[in-house]
């Protein structure tokens, strides 16, 4: 933050959120979470939504983060540290829910929590009733952790989108 009283900057083109290969990766997750898993289930759709996450998701973090840090004022902090530690909790995370049953139900209610507004406000606009708070189905597949990999593309983008700030 500059001087008292001034807001805080959010220069959108130094987020690498915002760079053309993460954009797709979740134009990607969703589309093949919606509409090709169902139309074309096999191997190919099991695996795309597993790499696509692991290109956006540590990129989400590092925007969540730091927006979150500029809002409160706080320091700037060095990015490429954080984006390392995002790509290391993406990886983390994901290899956990497909290879530890805790962590996979922890998973299939969360992601239903964070789901279910969207979901609510669907009914209600159609006339219907907003409903509970449902479980998500995800498979548990250990051959999904061939997707950890690509965890590096994101620290390739989040690198090359600007230098680390001090």
């Amino acid at each position: 933050m500059g001087a008292q009283g001034e807001r805080p900057s959010f220069d959108l083109p130094e987020y690498p959120l915002l760079h053309p290969v993460p954009l797709f990766a979740l134009a990607t997750l969703v589309v093949n979470d919606h509409v090709l898993k169902q139309r074309h289930p096999g191997w190919v759709t099991g695996k795309l939504s597993d790499v696509a996450g692991m290109v956006f998701f540590p990129l989400f973090l590092l925007a969540v983060i730091d927006m979150g840090g500029r809002l409160l004022g706080r320091a700037r902090f060095r990015r490429d540290r954080v984006l390392l530690m995002c790509a290391q909790a993406t990886a983390i995370v994901f290899c956990a829910v497909k290879t530890w049953a805790p962590a996979t139900e922890l998973y299939e209610w969360g992601l239903g929590l964070l789901q279910w507004p969207f979901r609510a406000l669907v009914a209600i606009l159609g006339g219907g009733s907003p409903g509970a708070v449902g479980r998500v189905a995800l498979v548990q597949d250990v051959t999904d952790l061939v997707a950890v990999p690509f965890v590096a593309l994101a620290l390739l983008v989040g690198v090359r989108r600007g230098p680390p700030r001090a």
